[in-house]
């Protein structure tokens, strides 16, 4: 399969076998449809194998070892993902995913996961699709945009700490057109931070966004949306944040509010973004309020936010679909005998600040610029050069006053379809 994989993203432009009554053939992807349209099949996957070389200041280091964690710097590979999916519809109206990703089972004591999986059906009406399942929760654009598709190699900080990310539950969500989509919904606790401890907790989570302007087929379009998350916590429960910088290769973390007696918390989230051709900016601000026990303390205000800059070299630009970012296809892809691929330059600042009232987990600041190099719509390499700052650090036996820093180059070698 694999072999397959990798024969058709790099050659022939499609292939199609067909027979009376199904259709098989790639489109950015191995598909197969009934003639009649009301079955479906994705047979999709991919695989982000990375590296990194991490230096750290002596301040950082030697803090974290007097915490008892790892000293933040040396070189590291892994993959970061190694998926396998499989979707599509049944009898046109009912949808499904199954999502396994092999990559944890690399890691010591790992075992191969489950991710997006899920059942749905279009009701046909106002009410819009039902959802039901493991996938993530709807927040944040660079949260539910696809790790595909991103720009970086890692999501922002606060994002990656804040946002809800997959949850099991369930959702309604429509849209008018390409301008304007929502989703809400309920979901239990599944995986992701922050992490209860209690399987009685649960939130509802719900986002909408807007076109205001959209102009030569999503060549120019201005982007801006809302998200809001209400956590419900029963009985004695810990609540936790904590971040690496942008490289999940960083033994770490750097920041870390330690555990936390909380009842609950409610989470806020505005982004925006503009697509101008080949130049784009996207920005967002995360606001935590964290509710604590009785007699635990007052209740906190974490907060985070980033902002980022990216410029097609080559002429292409971000595409857009149903509320997020997706698949960039280059103008000409990268050959021998001539084509370049697609290139594109970025640059991310990202700030998480995990201080509020008497509670010291750090503050962190990232400054991140890229390269990426998509081949092809199925291939893409990247590189990251990622600065990150911490200071006010006094959590879980870290201790950091001064601006203490890290230094990392990380790459990824992509192939999805």
């Amino acid at each position: 399969m694999a072999l397959l994989v990798l024969s058709l993203t790099f050659h022939a432009p499609a292939f199609c076998a067909e027979g009376e009554d199904l259709r098989f053939y790639w489109d950015e992807g191995l598909k197969l449809d009934s003639a009649d349209k009301n079955f479906r099949l994705r047979i999709g996957g991919r695989i982000q194998a990375d590296w990194a070389a991490i230096a750290a200041s002596d301040g950082l280091d030697s803090a974290l070892e007097a915490g008892g964690q790892e000293p933040i710097e040396g070189f590291g590979t892994e993959f970061r993902r190694m998926r396998i999916n499989f979707q599509g519809d049944i009898y046109r109206d009912v949808f499904f995913k199954a999502q396994i990703d092999f990559a944890p089972a690399f890691e010591e004591g790992g075992a191969v996961e489950p991710k997006d999986v899920y059942v749905g059906y279009h009701t046909g009406t106002d009410l819009g699709d039902v959802m039901l399942g493991q996938y993530f929760a709807p927040f944040s654009l660079e949260a539910m945009t696809s790790s595909n598709y991103i720009t970086f190699m890692e999501r922002s900080i606060g994002i990656d700490v804040m946002a809800p990310s997959r949850r099991m539950g369930a959702s309604l969500f429509n849209g008018a057109g390409e301008r304007l989509t929502w989703q809400a919904g309920a979901f239990s606790t599944s995986e992701g931070e922050p992490d209860y401890d209690n399987e009685d907790n649960w939130f509802a989570a719900g986002r909408m966004t807007f076109l205001p302007w959209l102009e030569d087929d999503g060549e120019r379009l201005a982007h801006v949306g809302a998200s809001y998350a209400h956590q419900f916590v029963s009985g004695d429960n810990e609540i936790r944040y904590r971040a690496r910088p942008e490289a999940h290769l960083a033994p770490s973390r750097l920041v870390d509010t330690d555990t936390l007696d909380a009842d609950g918390s409610d989470l806020a989230g505005l982004e925006a973004a503009l697509v101008l051709g080949p130049l784009s900016f996207q920005a967002e601000y995360v606001g935590n309020w964290v509710h604590r026990d009785d007699g635990a303390g007052d209740d906190l205000y974490l907060q985070s936010y980033y902002a980022f800059v990216s410029w097609f070299l080559t002429g292409e630009h971000r595409v857009y679909k149903s509320g997020v970012f997706s698949r960039v296809s280059p103008n000409n892809n990268f050959s021998p005998q001539g084509g370049m691929g697609a290139w594109e330059l970025a640059v991310r600042w990202s700030s998480l600040d995990l201080n509020s009232q008497d509670v010291r987990g750090g503050k962190l600041q990232d400054v991140t610029a890229g390269v990426n190099w998509y081949l092809n719509p199925n291939t893409r390499v990247m590189l990251n050069y990622v600065h990150a700052m911490v200071t006010d650090r006094d959590s879980d036996g870290v201790v950091i006053d001064d601006r203490e820093s890290a230094d990392i180059v990380q790459m990824r070698f992509q192939v999805d379809w």
